[in-house]
């Protein structure tokens, strides 16, 4: 009876190790409240229901906001107050916004001409609430043959804010950060500042995204717009109408329409017509469908997709089902099951998913407590 036991225990703990989940080391229940995630290059961000902010991975330009310079693998909160809403985590910066609270909060390095880095957040914008954050960019170095130009590492953000007088009356469009390719929208290619709104009052954005190099948008009536990337125009620019969401990728966009279809710009992925929400990396995609299943799709080499293997993906594959919000970085993807629980998987040089190490995972695993050892 006792050697049944003993090989019970064994098989249960080789079953949990062989999954990836780690079997000790504290209440993994801690992440079981999360409302959003965020992954950067090689940092991730994350709000809890109870209103607190946590950051874990690379803190290459102080980017996890704790007043250090170390990585850290385990989750490690960030102070300021209980009451943060939304977050956005790209290449060098952090962005986040407080309920009820006029202006936005960053910290890391802002852009990749700026000699400043803030490894706290601080308060900026304050004449307007932001309503929707994304920030892009990239550490990848990229030659722009048409300009014998080399882009070492990026950094822009688009958003969309509102009137302080009146909340409900104006969804304009603000960029800020680099702006080598257009990605900011303002017609050229200088660095922009925080907080300049763009075009007429008249244009209410809905849904707004920074890649790598570029951005795409949608507005209140469903038109798509691009911008960036040295092959669109540096002002946003009509794609078509009758769009739903969409999400910049390094190059490109990956967008939804309304009647769910999907497209790679103007490309369709598929017939199916089930598809719901997106998040593109600069190589890598994630997609729900209104199942609530998880599909992934484009480069693999540090198993960003989620599958088990390091195999690239041409067509989107299956991940699971009960997933409710993902969220994928350079090369590591974060996402919330329907039980609220943070899984991660693909790259972890810098700790980035959370669970603890540094080894890159193929396969989801839990992201730790802050406790964990």
């Amino acid at each position: 009876m006792i050697k049944f036991l003993l090989a019970t225990i064994l098989i249960l703990t080789l079953t949990l190790t062989s999954c990836g989940v780690p079997d000790s080391g504290g209440d993994y229940t801690f992440f079981g409240d999360v409302k959003t995630v965020s992954a950067g290059s090689n940092h991730t961000l994350a709000i809890k229901n109870d209103g607190t902010l946590w950051a874990w991975g690379s803190n290459q330009y102080g980017k996890l906001g704790n007043n250090r310079e170390d990585s850290s693998p385990v989750p490690v909160q960030i102070e300021a107050g209980r009451d943060w809403d939304t977050v956005s985590a790209g290449a060098m910066l952090s962005v986040a916004t407080k309920s009820d609270e006029l202006g936005m909060w960053i910290w890391g390095k802002q852009s990749s001409g700026d000699i400043s880095i803030h490894r706290v957040p601080y308060l900026t914008g304050t004449d307007v609430q932001w309503k929707e954050i994304s920030v892009g960019g990239s550490l990848d170095s990229y030659f722009v043959y048409s300009l014998n130009l080399t882009i070492n590492t990026s950094n822009h953000m688009v958003a969309i804010v509102r009137n302080s007088t009146d909340n409900t009356a104006i969804s304009r469009l603000s960029t800020y950060g680099d702006n080598h390719l257009g990605q900011c929208g303002n017609g050229s290619s200088s660095t922009t500042i925080p907080g300049a709104l763009m075009g007429p009052s008249t244009e209410y954005w809905a849904v707004v995204s920074a890649g790598g190099y570029c951005s795409a948008g949608i507005r209140s009536d469903g038109s798509l717009y691009t911008w960036g990337n040295s092959t669109y125009n540096t002002t946003p620019t009509l794609v078509s109408g009758g769009w739903k969401t969409v999400s910049a990728s390094r190059f490109g966009y990956i967008a939804i329409k309304t009647d769910g279809t999907m497209y790679a710009g103007t490309g369709q992925i598929g017939t199916d017509t089930d598809w719901d929400t997106v998040s593109a990396s600069n190589y890598h995609y994630m997609a729900f469908k209104k199942d609530g299943s998880l599909w992934a799709w484009g480069q693999n080499n540090y198993g960003q997709l989620g599958d088990g293997t390091t195999i690239d993906r041409s067509a989107p594959v299956k991940i699971g089902d009960g997933w409710k919000a993902v969220s994928a970085g350079e090369y590591h993807t974060v996402a919330i099951k329907s039980d609220g629980i943070v899984w991660a998987w693909g790259r972890n040089n810098e700790g980035q998913l959370g669970d603890g190490t540094t080894k890159t995972r193929r396969s989801p695993v839990r992201v730790v407590p802050p406790d964990y050892e």
